[in-house]
């Protein structure tokens, strides 16, 4: 149900913001969410109308957003420019958005590993387009099963009682042709909560063990079968902000990102050197943190919900 309403944030004020009044949803996770309000910070409007944003309506035209690492830590909403462009020349890096109603990067050289010439990557090789959505309101990393059996090769198992995380490889992608990483903090959960609660989420996990247990670590990948004219979908969700310092500019339609610090400071990327001598840019630098498991309680985790089953541009329908 569409209506208007004064919402301020602070001191901030849109006096006729429209918004929309859920009255009936199967979502399990606005069941039992702390939250009261979801708040959209796509790159434009809404699929299907011509109705202001918040971010819209307040005039905020860059926005940022970084989660920090440690369980039940705070996370960050940062509503304006948080670098002069100078500065981000400098120690960020620029990733133009493709999509029309997402925060969409061009994905490819998705592999496990810390040598690519070991590995297949599962997608941008020859004529196979990708993309990565880069979405703070998902809660894991989401991937097509194709994608995900391919990497299940090159994946150790993972103990139950997360004894071996040291042992598991790095996840390796690039966003418009430049690495990024992830650590094995940021692909493996801990589960805990109640899974009667969290069917709907349980189902589309795709690395599930063949006895739900609480308690125990298993990697954190959402299974997802979308395509678009960019190519296969992936969506980038809370695992890569707290890695990643995420700008996104509504103007100019682009991502800036800087590797994230302790305490979700932005920070330059760092030239690495492989034993292999190949040298690429590493993301981040190691700590022991990057081998902990974030603890997941599945009644809370919110699956993929896109804003669009069609692409009003190409007139090609989403495959879900």
């Amino acid at each position: 149900m569409m209506g208007y309403d004064e919402v301020c944030v602070g001191k901030m004020c849109s006096p006729q913001q429209t918004f929309w009044e859920i009255t009936a949803h199967q979502i399990p996770v606005m069941d039992n969410a702390k939250f009261a309000a979801i708040v959209g910070i796509g790159p434009q409007f809404g699929f299907g109308n011509t109705e202001k944003t918040l971010l819209m309506s307040f005039g905020i035209e860059e926005f940022s957003v970084c989660l920090q690492r440690e369980n039940g830590a705070d996370g960050y909403l940062t509503w304006g420019a948080i670098a002069s462009p100078e500065h981000k020349k400098a120690n960020f890096r620029t990733v133009p958005s493709i999509g029309e109603f997402h925060w969409t990067a061009k994905m490819d050289q998705v592999y496990f590993g810390d040598d690519a010439t070991k590995f297949t990557p599962v997608c941008g090789t020859g004529k196979e387009k990708c993309s990565a959505i880069i979405d703070s309101g998902t809660s894991l990393i989401a991937a097509p099963t194709e994608h995900l059996v391919a990497l299940s090769a090159h994946m150790p198992a993972i103990n139950e009682d997360c004894s071996n995380l040291h042992e598991l490889p790095t996840l390796h992608f690039a966003l418009n042709g430049e690495d990024y990483t992830l650590p094995p903090s940021a692909y493996v959960m801990r589960v805990k909560g109640g899974l009667m609660e969290a069917n709907s989420v349980w189902d589309i996990l795709f690395f599930k063990p063949k006895v739900s247990k609480m308690n125990m670590c298993m990697p954190a990948f959402m299974q997802m079968d979308m395509e678009d004219q960019h190519g296969k979908m992936w969506i980038m969700g809370m695992p890569f902000f707290r890695y990643y310092h995420s700008s996104f500019n509504r103007k100019n339609k682009e991502m800036h990102f800087a590797a994230a610090g302790a305490g979700c400071e932005p920070k330059p990327f760092q030239l690495a050197h492989l034993a292999n001598r190949t040298g690429l840019l590493d993301t981040r630098s190691k700590s022991h943190a990057d081998f902990q498991p974030f603890d997941a309680d599945l009644s809370l985790l919110i699956p993929p919900t896109l804003s669009s089953m069609l692409d009003s541009s190409k007139g090609k329908k989403i495959i879900v």
